[in-house]
C-alpha cells in the first residue's frame, strides 16, 4: 500500500510517470529488504506482520476461521512453543489466557514442539487429531491448486 501511495505522492508532485514508478517500486524493494533483514535478525516473520498486506488479511481472515489454537491447562509455560512461533503469536501471557494472539496463522509449529500436548487445533464437533488431520488436508489441497491455477 505504502508503494502506490509513494509513487500517487510523486505523481500529484508533478514528477514524470516513469521516474514515479521507478521511485515507488524502489522504495518497495528497500522496506521488502528491510523488512527480511529484521525478520532474519527477530527470528520471526515480521515482514508477514508488517509489510505485507496479505499478512494482515491473513490475520484478519483467521477471526473467522473454524480452526483455532488453543493451549489446555496441561500447559507448563516451558516456553519450548513461544520459541518456536515465528509470528509472535504466543507469549506467557498468551498461554496462560489459552490461546495465541492474532497474529497466529494456524502454521503449527508450537503443537509439534509442544512436549505435553497441551497445543492443539480445534475444530467445533471433532477431536483435537481430526482438527489438525483436516486442517492439514486442506492447505495441501489448496495449496496445489492454487500452485496449478497460477502456472496457467
Amino acid at each position: 500500500m505504502a508503494v502506490l501511495i509513494a509513487a500517487f505522492v510523486l505523481r500529484q508532485l508533478g514528477a514524470p510517470l516513469a521516474v514515479a514508478v521507478l521511485a515507488a517500486a524502489a522504495f518497495g524493494l528497500l522496506g521488502v529488504g528491510l523488512m527480511l533483514t529484521v525478520s532474519r535478525r527477530l527470528g520471526t516473520m515480521a515482514h508477514c506482520r508488517v509489510w505485507c498486506p496479505a499478512g494482515l488479511a491473513a490475520d484478519l481472515l483467521g477471526k473467522v476461521s473454524p480452526w483455532r489454537i488453543r493451549v489446555s491447562e496441561d500447559c507448563t509455560r516451558c516456553g519450548r512453543c513461544i520459541a518456536a512461533c515465528r509470528y509472535d503469536a504466543l507469549s506467557l501471557t498468551r498461554l496462560e489466557q489459552g490461546r495465541p494472539g492474532l497474529s497466529c496463522s494456524l502454521c503449527g509449529d508450537c503443537v509439534s514442539v509442544c512436549p505435553h500436548a497441551a497445543i492443539t487445533y480445534r475444530l467445533p464437533g471433532t477431536s483435537p487429531q481430526m482438527a489438525r488431520t483436516i486442517f492439514v488436508g486442506l492447505v495441501a489441497v489448496l495449496h496445489a491448486v492454487f500452485l496449478a491455477v497460477a502456472r496457467i
